[in-house]
C-alpha cells in the first residue's frame, strides 16, 4: 500500500512540473518569461514556439515574393500587390493575428508582435 501512495505522489509532482512550466511553483522560474506573456506551462510554451516558427517561415516567405518581385516589377507599394501569397502568410500567427508591416522605401517587413522584432 506504501508503494502505491509513492508511486501516485511522485507521478502527482511531476504532472504538476509539467502543466506549470517546470520547477517555477517553487518559487523560481524554470524559463524566461515570453515578450507577449502568452505559454505560460510546458504546453503552451510549447504551443506558441510552434507558432513562432510558423511566423518566421511566413515572413521569409513574404521577403522572397518582395525579392522576385522586386527583380521583375520593382518594389511593391503595399503587401497586398504580391502575387500568389494567401493573406494568412500576411499576419502573425498568433492572436490578434496582427498584419506585417511593411516599409515600400526599403522593402523591409517586420512583425509587430512582442519578441518578434527580430524575425
Amino acid at each position: 500500500m506504501m508503494g502505491l501512495l509513492t508511486a501516485v505522489l511522485i507521478i502527482g509532482v511531476m504532472v504538476a512540473v509539467y502543466f506549470t512550466g517546470g520547477f517555477g511553483m517553487f518559487g523560481e522560474t524554470a524559463l524566461p518569461e515570453r515578450a507577449d506573456g502568452k505559454g505560460k506551462t510546458t504546453i503552451g510554451r510549447a504551443a506558441n514556439r510552434a507558432k513562432d516558427e510558423v511566423c518566421r517561415s511566413n515572413i521569409r516567405s513574404v521577403r522572397m515574393s518582395i525579392q522576385v518581385q522586386q527583380t521583375t516589377e520593382g518594389l511593391p507599394s503595399s503587401l497586398d500587390e504580391l502575387q500568389g501569397l494567401s493573406p494568412d502568410f500576411k499576419r502573425c500567427s498568433i492572436e490578434p493575428k496582427e498584419a506585417y508591416v511593411y516599409d515600400p522605401g526599403t522593402g523591409k517587413v517586420t512583425c509587430p508582435h512582442p519578441g518578434h522584432e527580430n524575425f
